[in-house]
């Protein structure tokens, strides 16, 4: 037998927990009939609106980042297997390194948390970090592109029949 453990489920019930109950109840009761926009106070919804202008960059932030996420692996793998005819385990490595700040995330949330710029935690972090992203894709679409690894036809297709006109490109 457990000592600690209740004989019956009459003993952990108090008499402050039935009249919080019943005002709960009440509340409810009363916020049906009398008050169609009560909101608990307590609540975590009654402050965070989406759709608020504030509350915009929090969307945006999440939206981009879904972008991000998904479109940065279909394109390095159509350049590095498609264009370049890179190697599969050079592929990986391309992939696993993009997907390396994800691994960081709780260090820069306890660096967000425990020093803050200016009095404010979270979004000096998220501006300079979406500032650096800007900056890295900005100088990525303005370098050139290599060669690629096959001729192309005349309608715009890979030669993959014939030898590369650019065999060396796959070693750079």
């Amino acid at each position: 037998m457990d000592v600690f453990a209740p004989s019956s489920d009459s003993d952990c019930r108090t008499d402050s927990d039935e009249d919080s109950r019943s005002s709960v109840l009440a509340r409810q009761s009363n916020s049906d009939s009398s008050d169609e926009s009560y909101q608990p106070k307590d609540s975590v919804f009654s402050e965070l609106r989406l759709g608020d202008l504030w509350n915009s960059g929090l969307v945006a932030h999440y939206f981009v980042i879904g972008l991000l996420i998904g479109a940065l692996p279909a394109i390095i793998n159509g350049l590095f297997l498609g264009y370049l005819n890179v190697p599969s385990y050079l592929l990986n490595v391309a992939l696993n390194v993009t997907n390396l700040p994800l691994c960081f995330t709780f260090l820069f949330g306890m660096l967000s948390d425990s020093k803050p710029i200016l009095g404010r935690r979270r979004k000096p972090y998220m501006f300079i970090g979406w500032a650096i992203t800007f900056a890295a894709l900005s100088l990525m679409s303005s370098w050139p592109l290599p060669k690629p690894y096959y001729c192309f036809n005349a309608d715009g297709s890979f030669e993959i029949e014939a030898p590369p006109c650019n065999p060396a490109e796959r070693n750079d």
